[in-house]
């Protein structure tokens, strides 16, 4: 039996494979190579954003503009260690549009001006994981106080007293604890800690599941997501990454129904059951543009679309960093 001559040796044939599979080890190491999403703020650091907010109604293929509001935001790093982060948001005042002169009312622009100013002290891990607000019981007082303007100057005249009462225990069972506190003026500051504590690669979609906080304090809202690195660039170290999510229609419909007959229940009216809607779907849409090496965020848009029966609700909301003044 011949012995097989290779036309180039058995060297040259030994360095070409190799060759080869260093080749494909490192394809394949730039292909999972991707970026890790941490804070590295320094205290004292400072950033400026624009938060825009707008949402429209449509039904039949007509769209309705139903409002919007820029309100401008500043941002310090108060404390930075090992174990996170303090961080001051301050809200300036918001320039509202929307149909009727909704911005002239008198009472919103009161409601407004008690939070215009204030700092929400937010604690962030070293992660970047928002885990809650330092000066929740401050924040606490003034939903009280523009309660008591709600109940003094909006409710409809002749409203007697029990379904007046009624009222405030609804409206006070809802701010009632530290967590609903911090689930109402986190809102607008979840957009911007979206992608932290999160390891990513392009071609490789990060999925997972989610219990969002039922506001009612019931059963959380479980849901659907995913995150995708677009693109990503070493030279500037920006990375642009989307998130799309989706709540469960079975447990929105669920929720519905409990936030209905508790408000009716406490309203003195029966369960307002036969105007429950048949299908409801809640949609998230979000697009993140992050400077990795400093951890700022440049820019988030969030698209919600909700779908409720033969109508259909889009919020978005942009906030966008601008310059320091």
């Amino acid at each position: 039996m011949s012995m097989i001559r290779w036309p180039l040796g058995r060297k040259a044939l030994s360095a070409t494979c190799a060759v080869l599979v260093l080749g494909a080890f490192g394809l394949a190491q730039a292909v999972a190579e991707g970026v890790e999403i941490l804070p590295r703020w320094k205290k004292g650091e400072k950033a400026a954003y624009k938060l825009v907010k707008s949402r429209e109604r449509a039904r039949d293929d007509k769209a309705t503009q139903e409002g919007k509001s820029t309100t401008d935001i500043k941002i310090e790093v108060i404390q930075a260690d090992n174990h996170g982060f303090v961080m001051s948001w301050t809200f300036g005042e918001p320039k509202l549009e929307g149909p009727g002169g909704v911005a002239q009312h008198p009472l919103i622009k009161r409601m407004v001006q008690l939070v215009t100013g204030t700092k929400f002290l937010l604690e962030v891990d070293k992660s970047g994981s928002l885990k809650g607000v330092k000066n929740w019981e401050e924040i606490k007082k003034l939903t009280s106080q523009a309660l008591e303007m709600m109940m003094k100057e909006s409710l409809p005249e002749g409203l007697d007293k029990d379904k007046a009462g009624a009222f405030r225990s609804m409206v006070e069972s809802m701010l009632a604890t530290k967590e609903q506190i911090e689930q109402l003026c986190t809102r607008e500051a979840e957009l911007f800690f979206l992608p932290f504590g999160k390891k990513l690669a392009s071609g490789q979609p990060l999925d997972y599941e989610v219990n969002l906080p039922n506001p009612f304090g019931g059963e959380p809202l479980p849901g659907r997501g995913r995150f995708d690195l677009k693109t990503y660039d070493k030279s500037s170290g920006q990375a642009v990454i989307t998130r799309t999510q989706t709540i469960s229609p079975e447990a929105m419909k669920r929720f519905l129904e409990d936030l209905v007959k508790k408000a009716t229940e406490q309203l003195g009216q029966p369960p307002a059951t036969a105007t429950m809607p048949k299908t409801i779907t809640i949609e998230d849409s979000s697009e993140i543009v992050i400077n990795v090496p400093s951890g700022w965020i440049e820019s988030v848009t969030l698209t919600r679309t909700t779908k409720v029966d033969g109508a259909v609700q889009i919020e978005r909301q942009e906030l966008r960093r601008t310059a320091l003044p």
